[in-house]
């Protein structure tokens, strides 16, 4: 742990760091505590402290109410709990929950000769990396919203380094979003097929050279459409998930 994430966890409670990175929920209210200590500089260690309790809370989670589930229910049960991503934490949960039904799959013997089982485990797998790679991007939002309250534009071009590292992960996980559902997406209604492609152009117009001109409007441009087609995957491929696990 490098020494100023644990200045934080000494000196600030959990509550107090998450109402810093879920700035998207909170808009900073009651953080006034804590928002004098961050700088472009050790914001990053404050969203490393986050993340790791969030995960470490989800799979506690997941340990007690799923560890006895079958995989039909265990899909069912995230069916339940699933949303559009909108915030960093929906990132982490998301992923550590999709993590958590890979790993239940992959440790029987037969997994990788079962086809329903790869089936799934693709799915999944393909979500853990996109809800990952929009947890880069919401790092940027948050940077950005932190700067905007704080009157200070470090914050976010501290992030174009981010940014740029994120966008070959991101046009390669919505080639492989397109190629794997264009059947799908045939089936979809005007509207939110619609909305699936208008958000698949943009998003594979973004480039690291509109980075300043997107500072306005990082969170409905990158951040929102990418959650979008994150919950359009899941909304598509649903059905056969809950069929390949009643398989199983």
């Amino acid at each position: 742990m490098h020494e100023s994430e644990q200045k934080f966890e000494d000196k600030f409670s959990q509550r107090e760091i998450a109402s810093v990175v879920q700035v998207v929920d909170t808009n900073l209210r009651g953080a006034d505590v804590i928002i004098g200590s961050v700088t472009p500089e050790n914001l990053g260690d404050l969203i490393e402290i986050f993340i790791k309790f969030r995960k470490e809370r989800r799979q506690t989670l997941n340990e007690d109410c799923w560890e006895d589930l079958s995989v039909a229910d265990t899909v069912e049960d995230k069916r339940k709990r699933n949303c559009q991503p909108h915030a960093i934490q929906c990132d982490i949960q998301g992923a550590q929950d999709a993590t958590y039904i890979i790993n239940k799959l992959t440790g029987s013997e037969n997994s990788k000769e079962n086809l329903d089982i790869q089936k799934i485990v693709l799915f999944f797998e393909r979500e853990v990396k996109m809800r990952l790679n929009l947890a880069e991007f919401h790092r940027v939002d948050i940077a950005r919203r932190i700067g905007d309250f704080k009157k200070d534009g470090s914050y976010y071009i501290n992030e174009k380094d981010r940014f740029a590292k994120a966008l070959p992960v991101l046009f390669d996980l919505t080639e492989d979003f397109e190629n794997f559902n264009r059947e799908k997406m045939a089936f979809l209604s005007q509207e939110d097929l619609k909305e699936v492609q208008d958000d698949l152009s943009q998003l594979h117009k973004l480039s690291i050279s509109n980075f300043q001109d997107l500072e306005s409007s990082f969170y409905e441009e990158v951040c929102e459409r990418l959650g979008r087609l994150i919950y359009f995957d899941w909304d598509m491929n649903i059905a056969d998930l809950q069929s390949s696990a009643e398989n199983i």
